[in-house]
């Protein structure tokens, strides 16, 4: 697979990732809250904690809790811990009018653990997803309605601000007369161009300028793509 098709597609799998997180944890806080509506709310005193660590070694805890309702003890464990508990202290609690021994603290915090990293891969994927789409129609735009010139070749160069399974790509750096940019710099290409444009004796790209912004352009690689495709 094409490094950017590889892009587009983490990117999608992000978007469906923070989406199914996302109503995942939206169903679980719901149901939290539909049973708080009709539970009753009352105070539990924190009998026991206790400390494991689980399959990555890292330290977990569970909170045990007993409460009376007409006069009757009921017992049973949190679903989450906090750095501010310890026995004897009371905490909050909501608890099944019909069946006491169905209880749940003040508040669902793994319905809202789900939630925000799923907003969070979310946001990163539609981000990823909507900067590729932006690009791809402003290339289609300006090879359409664009002001065509050819420009120098000057060199390739590394673009080291990005990587992708370990590889940095290629940039074609070609000479500008425009006074607003200093040069005209190409996509990324993942392959090293500069052995095709030696052997064809390239010596000049087409730049497709935006008639309206001669800031915005899109340097032209299709003289060389088809060598690089074959290699």
């Amino acid at each position: 697979m094409k490094p950017d098709k590889g892009i587009k597609v983490v990117s999608i799998i992000f978007i469906i990732f923070g989406m199914l997180t996302i109503i995942v944890g939206s169903i679980i806080f719901a149901n939290f809250v539909n049973f708080k509506r009709g539970a009753i709310k009352t105070q539990a005193t924190i009998t026991d904690i206790q400390s494991y660590r689980n399959l990555k070694n890292n330290r977990r805890y569970t909170v045990y809790v007993e409460f009376d309702v007409e006069g009757v003890t009921y017992r049973g464990k949190l679903n989450y811990h906090s750095s501010r508990m310890y026995i004897g202290a009371t905490t909050t609690i909501y608890y099944d009018i019909n069946n006491p021994n169905h209880f749940r603290s003040g508040f669902d915090i793994f319905g809202v653990i789900l939630i925000l990293p799923g907003v969070i891969f979310f946001i990163i994927g539609f981000a990823i997803f909507a900067y590729i789409k932006m690009k791809q129609k402003k290339k289609k735009t300006l090879l359409e309605n664009g002001t065509p010139i050819y420009a120098d070749f000057q060199e390739v160069r590394r673009n080291w601000c990005f990587r992708y399974n370990g590889r940095n790509p290629y940039q074609i750096i070609c000479k500008s007369d425009n006074l607003e940019i200093s040069e005209y710099v190409s996509e990324n290409i993942w392959c090293n161009p500069e052995t095709i444009i030696k052997e064809r004796n390239i010596t000049s790209f087409p730049v497709y300028l935006d008639p309206e912004n001669p800031k915005k352009y899109y340097l032209s690689t299709e003289e060389i793509d088809k060598y690089i495709q074959l290699k």
